[in-house]
C-alpha cells in the first residue's frame, strides 16, 4: 500500500505512533456546579491527553453552552502508541472561569482500544465521571467521538 515497511512494523508492535482522527465531537449530559449564585451557562471546551510526549490538544471554546448537547467543530489528530503498556489517553470537559478552568468531567481510555475503533471507523460514545463540586443529573455526562485514520 506504499507504506514504510519499518514505520508499518513499528506501528504494528507499539513503539510508532500511530495517528487517529477525532471528529464529529459532541458531549452530553454534563452536571450543574453546585452551589453557585448565579445559574448560567458554562463556556466549555474538551482537553485531550494522549500521553506526556504529545502535546496537549484542545478544541475550540463553546461560549455559554447548552450542557444537555454541545457539539465541537473541531478535528483533533492524535498520536498514540497501539501498547498495552501505555498510559491511557485522557479526555477532560473543561469550563473556563474568570481565571483559568476547571474540570466538569472526565475520562480514560485505553489506546488500544482507540486504534481497533479507529481502524473499523467507528461512532463511539464514552461515558465519563463527574468531578467533585458538580451535581450529576439522572444520567452520567458522555462524550460521541467519531474515530477514523486519517489519509497518509
Amino acid at each position: 500500500k506504499n507504506r514504510n515497511l519499518k514505520r508499518a512494523l513499528g506501528e504494528v508492535l507499539g513503539i510508532a505512533p500511530v495517528a487517529i482522527r477525532v471528529q464529529d465531537i459532541v458531549l452530553g449530559g454534563l452536571p450543574r456546579r453546585r452551589n453557585r449564585w448565579f445559574e448560567r451557562a458554562p463556556d466549555v471546551f474538551l482537553q485531550v491527553v494522549a500521553d506526556e510526549m504529545q502535546p496537549i490538544l484542545r478544541t475550540e471554546v463553546i461560549p455559554e453552552a447548552d450542557i444537555n448537547c454541545i457539539q465541537f467543530s473541531s478535528c483533533l489528530t492524535l498520536s498514540i502508541k497501539n501498547n498495552l503498556g501505555e498510559k491511557a489517553v485522557h479526555f477532560s470537559i473543561r469550563e473556563t472561569r474568570l481565571v483559568g478552568d476547571t474540570t466538569i468531567a472526565d475520562g480514560y481510555v485505553s489506546p488500544v482500544m482507540l486504534i481497533s475503533w479507529a481502524k473499523k471507523g467507528e461512532k463511539v460514545r464514552i461515558e465519563l465521571e463527574s468531578r467533585s463540586g458538580y451535581e450529576e443529573k439522572t444520567a452520567k455526562p458522555w462524550i460521541f467521538l467519531n474515530l477514523s485514520m486519517p489519509p497518509e
